[in-house]
């Protein structure tokens, strides 16, 4: 998951929207999002160089922020029901029934932007969550992310904010995090060296991270769940050093075996009593069932190349000569029942995107030939070559790779890309690696999201 960045930003550039003449595109940062556009003033709601506040999609806006500030009315069965319109109302009743305005989402807000965000999932006791998702979407055929806002001191906010100021405490506002689903007897005991993936953040936050030019791949970002396989050295009960294997999600280690609940009726332990002469004892709460699907993936393949690094990794390339004590292999599982873009699989499959050792993740080049070398599967690579702004802009939607359009199902595009330099470095943001995600995978109907 990348970082919530809610940033006081400078607006880059506004341009004219091809396809709307009351709105405009402004870009913030590398984002580009929809803005007012007055024709008969021309003039735009923002112009480059104002300052504003920027919400990206997959953050949490607050009603205060998310709920709309109008009034409107709320007799269902009245024709300006729940509709904004200045014609329909005088002095707070409307025209039509004649019935008291009321505030549209229930409590005035300040954007009016809750029917461009996601509903945020039920609470246990079946009420909903406050607030909505930012998501992003296409308004007139041009892809739009976030919202800005103008700074307001009548509203709370400073004059005197930074550029790059972080305002999310200010706001309210919190990141958009995926359940982790887990089940019960599935936690395995959490290793240091079984490390986490590294958290990729958007391009769009950090556009000045990758030089023009630079050599890079994309690789299509699959929307699948998170799985890491690895073997660690660790230390057993007799203090000897051995080599573990290790899987789980993508922040939860599992066991190999899935353990199950199971139900013995008091019947059922009497007869068992009277039966064999066993003693009366409380029943066991699970068995040991299935493996587990994080376990099923460590195919054969993938040990004897995870052993192979083991024992040739030091002593072949310059960057690994420390004592190794960490490797794992991070893919995607992905399919039926999975989420809910299937890529015309009826089970389910894994793709590699990467590999660590000691927590150190190994060049593209050395990556791919020892993936095909162990028929290993590798995320699809869209584009290697030279680095621009306009060639992620050409391949972050359209599409997918993973499959036939006609198999796809219902979203039968891409999720985005994932950039990486050909040659591992560090940056602003630690290890340099971004993401760009589609506008119309965000705004496609009835997602689902998950690790």
């Amino acid at each position: 998951m990348s970082t919530l960045v809610v940033e006081v930003c400078k607006v880059k550039s506004v341009k004219p929207h091809p396809n709307a003449d009351r709105l405009a595109i402004a870009t913030v940062k590398a984002w580009e999002t929809c803005i007012r556009y007055d024709p008969d003033t021309k003039t735009a709601e923002f112009k480059p160089g104002d300052r504003c506040v920027y919400f990206p999609p997959d953050c949490i806006l607050p009603p205060k922020l998310a709920n709309s500030p109008h009034r409107v009315c709320k007799t269902k069965d009245c024709k300006n029901y729940n509709t904004i319109k200045n014609k329909a109302y005088k002095d707070g009743m409307c025209l039509n029934c004649g019935k008291t305005l009321e505030f549209m989402d229930g409590t005035p807000g300040r954007l009016g932007v809750m029917s461009y965000c996601a509903e945020l999932p039920k609470k246990a006791d079946g009420t909903r969550m406050e607030g909505g998702r930012v998501k992003a979407t296409r308004l007139r055929g041009c892809p739009s992310y976030g919202f800005i806002m103008k700074i307001d001191e009548s509203k709370g906010d400073d004059l005197y904010w930074n550029v790059g100021q972080d305002v999310k405490n200010h706001f309210n506002v919190k990141k958009w995090e995926p359940p982790e689903k887990c089940c019960d007897g599935d936690t395995a005991k959490p290793n240091p060296r079984f490390h986490e993936y590294t958290k990729i953040e958007n391009y769009n936050n950090f556009p000045e991270v990758l030089a023009e030019g630079e050599e890079v791949v994309l690789t299509e970002k699959i929307h699948g769940k998170n799985c890491r396989m690895g073997i660690v050295l660790d230390t057993n009960s007799k203090g000897e050093a051995q080599w573990v294997p290790m899987c789980g999600s993508h922040a939860v280690r599992r066991k190999k075996n899935k353990l199950k609940k199971i139900k013995r009726t008091f019947g059922k332990a009497v007869w068992d009593y009277l039966r064999y002469g066993l003693k009366f004892k409380k029943p066991p709460k699970f068995e040991v069932g299935p493996i587990s699907e994080f376990w099923s993936h460590l195919t054969p393949n993938i040990q004897k190349l995870l052993l192979w690094i083991k024992d040739n990794i030091a002593t072949h390339h310059d960057n690994f000569k420390d004592p190794i004590f960490s490797i794992i292999l991070f893919g995607e599982i992905f399919g039926t029942g999975v989420q809910d873009m299937h890529y015309g699989l009826t089970k389910r499959g894994l793709r590699c995107f990467d590999i660590a050792v000691n927590r150190q993740y190994i060049d593209f080049d050395l990556k791919e030939k020892l993936l095909k070398q162990f028929e290993v599967e590798m995320v699809h690579v869209i584009y290697r070559g030279p680095f621009t702004r306009e060639i992620l802009k050409e391949h972050v939607d359209g599409p997918t790779t993973m499959c036939e359009k006609k198999d796809a199902g219902k979203f039968s595009g891409r999720e985005g890309v994932v950039i990486t330099p050909i040659k591992e470095r560090q940056g602003k943001i630690g290890r340099v690696i971004l993401k760009a995600i589609s506008a119309d995978y965000l705004a496609r109907k009835n997602p689902t999201d998950g690790h």
